[in-house]
């Protein structure tokens, strides 16, 4: 793995966003304030889910409203978090904290995936 990521880091792609500061810093920045999006369309539709909040709501109600910025930003932070991991990616592919940010997206974007299917086919209050 670190010999494609040393050489992914000598590719033209790779050399335009890690030798553009402002780059780097929009990418970031970017990626941050879609994570919050993405956590608090996720929060609000499991909270739902379990009959903590908006209760008085129906879950596709809810559903509708969150779900798109949940896809929207979940879309973004993968284009952003591709175009960082190409800027540096022997740090990425090296770091035992990458891995696991991967796993848990993906780990969360099932269980957000699976509860809302579950809700959908009323096996859910």
């Amino acid at each position: 793995m670190r010999a494609f990521a040393e050489w992914l880091y000598g590719t033209t792609p790779s050399v335009a966003v890690h030798s553009t500061l402002w780059l780097i810093r929009l990418l970031q920045a970017t990626h941050l304030l879609t994570a919050g999006v993405a956590v608090a369309s996720g929060v609000m539709l499991a909270l739902r889910a379990l009959g903590l909040q908006r209760a008085d709501e129906p879950f596709e109600t809810v559903w509708r409203r969150f779900a798109p910025w949940l896809a929207g930003s979940l879309a973004v932070m993968v284009v952003t978090g591709i175009a960082q991991t190409i800027g540096d990616p022997v740090r990425e592919f090296t770091a035992t904290s990458y891995w696991v940010k991967l796993t848990l997206l993906l780990g969360g974007v099932l269980g957000t995936w699976s509860l809302a299917r579950a809700r959908r086919n009323s096996r859910l209050p």
